[in-house]
């Protein structure tokens, strides 16, 4: 493959460690991403999105686990670097033997400190898909969406609004609705 075809083939996500050795998303190809209870699962996923987005592609967000308003809102915060509320946090991760910080510093602006965000945060959460050029984001309740059921609402969103997407983010694919008969271990994990 060229460098070119490479790039569009894949989602780059602006993290060196990452970027470099490849692991990154890449077209017809599952990338999953785990981690413990509160260790921002989610937000690396918005800024997966937003990555993609950046990129020219489509994404396609379905979340399984929070209101599509409240991943609206995170995107927002994403594409603006507004904090939802002032933190000063710093998050450690290794990556071969290599020690990486990412400090978010107090000095973010807030989407609560002004009032045009808002209101344009308000103006894209008015549509019950919060469809928007190349990004679509649609909640479902947990256990309600089947893998079947996820692939005749894609066939739908193409059919309805000419919407196919280059990129799609499940949150969290855990908690889809499994068919009928399938036991899951209890040790067993999606």
């Amino acid at each position: 493959k060229t460098p070119e075809e490479d790039v569009n083939n894949q989602v780059l996500l602006g993290i060196p460690a990452f970027d470099d050795c490849a692991i990154v998303p890449k077209r017809r190809e599952l990338f999953m991403f785990c981690g413990l209870v509160n260790r921002g699962k989610s937000f690396f996923l918005i800024h997966t999105g937003r990555q993609a987005l950046s990129q020219g592609k489509k994404v396609l967000h379905i979340t399984l686990e929070m209101p599509g308003d409240q991943v609206m809102t995170r995107y927002v915060q994403a594409f603006f670097k507004y904090a939802q509320r002032p933190s000063k946090q710093t998050t450690r991760f290794t990556i071969k033997d290599k020690i990486f910080d990412i400090v978010k510093e107090p000095d973010y602006p807030t989407l609560k400190d002004n009032a045009t965000w808002m209101a344009a945060g308000d103006a894209v959460m008015d549509s019950h898909i919060y469809l928007e050029s190349n990004l679509a984001v649609v909640d479902f309740p947990s256990g309600s969406l089947s893998v079947q059921q996820l692939e005749a609402y894609i066939d739908g969103l193409e059919l309805m609004y000419d919407f196919i997407p280059d990129v799609v983010i499940v949150d969290y694919a855990d908690i889809l609705k499994m068919p009928k008969g399938y036991q899951q271990r209890s040790d067993e994990s999606i």
